[in-house]
């Protein structure tokens, strides 16, 4: 039998690097280029940002004119991905942004749902939100991760797919970059930028969207308000 969602309730889709989640040490090497070098290919040197691109992007993007089997040797990296972020030094690797732990109970208290949108592998995100110790505040039905050979867009029309199937009406998406605002547009969700990644709010609002906040913390009022007016 499937499940059945009340239809009066919103989800919040969230992000998780550089909107719930960071480094604890953004200068030790990253788990991508430590999963490409366990094949003895040297990723390359990018000046290019890589923030709100999927696993799956950022490995493609960092063996990219390597001499090796493309699929062959992709599919074997990103397998790896997962093994090399579930290592135990890693657990404490990820620390909570400021505000973040009350705001998701917030958003329950509301009557909405936390979910996630994120470019990681499901692994890779379930591993994060239970280092921080936050996964219990998630409904683990509407987490939407990157799957091999998929970009950030198509997860966005994955989610977009299931929460209309599931008739929800309401779906706010929460991220960092202007990558998760396109991505929010197009599969036509509200979406709700902070400044908490690397990009600026200047550049964020280049982008237009729905709201815009400096963090989770300083600015818990304007987001509650920002739900609560789309749950009127």
């Amino acid at each position: 039998m499937s499940e059945i969602f009340p239809h009066d309730l919103g989800v919040v889709l969230w992000d998780i690097d550089g909107t719930l989640i960071r480094a604890r040490n953004k200068q030790s090497e990253s788990t991508h280029v430590k999963s490409i070098r366990k094949f003895g290919i040297e990723p390359r040197d990018l000046g290019t940002n890589l923030s709100g691109c999927t696993d799956y992007e950022v490995l493609e993007t960092l063996i990219k004119h390597s001499q090796y089997n493309k699929d062959l040797i992709l599919s074997q990296i990103y397998k790896e991905l997962d093994k090399e972020s579930g290592r135990p030094k890693k657990q404490k690797f990820y620390k909570l942004y400021p505000g973040v732990r009350n705001i998701l109970k917030v958003v329950q208290n509301l009557g909405w749902r936390n979910g996630i949108l994120t470019g990681n592998t499901k692994v890779r995100a379930i591993q994060k939100l239970n280092a921080t110790k936050i996964v219990n505040l998630f409904d683990t039905k509407l987490v939407f991760t990157c799957q091999y050979g998929e970009y950030r867009e198509d997860i966005g029309i994955r989610a977009k797919d299931y929460l209309e199937k599931k008739q929800f009406r309401r779906v706010v998406y929460v991220g960092d970059t202007p990558r998760d605002i396109l991505v929010a547009k197009k599969s036509n969700f509200f979406i709700v930028s902070v400044c908490s990644g690397n990009f600026t709010e200047s550049t964020l609002k280049k982008f237009c969207p729905d709201l815009i906040i400096r963090n989770l913390k300083l600015e818990q009022s304007n987001f509650t308000a920002f739900l609560k007016n789309k749950t009127n």
